[in-house]
């Protein structure tokens, strides 16, 4: 992967949301990097704009990350048919 062809497609407040984005935008096969603000990491801050966390997608993936954060964002994806199947048969607990 070459960090000279993603784009920030999201900022969030904090890991754990980021986390989240992360999870939902690679259910769909985007490769996602996560770029926490780093001075947030050394003073440990994880609210304000020193928390903030870039979510980064190839070039490529910005139009369709755009749309699925857009969705996501608007309530669209509430349901499990809205969701990419990923083998879902062979999940077991």
């Amino acid at each position: 992967m070459d960090p000279k062809r993603f784009k920030c497609v999201y900022t969030t407040s904090g890991m754990p949301s980021a986390e989240m984005i992360r999870m939902l935008l690679e259910s769909y096969d985007i490769p996602v990097i996560i770029v926490p603000e780093s001075a947030g990491i050394a003073y440990g801050l994880t609210v304000g704009p020193l928390g903030s966390v870039d979510i980064l997608v190839e070039e490529e993936d910005v139009e369709r990350a755009n749309e699925i954060l857009r969705q996501y964002e608007q309530g669209e994806l509430s349901s499990e048919e809205d969701l990419p199947d990923n083998n879902a048969e062979d999940f077991t607990l």
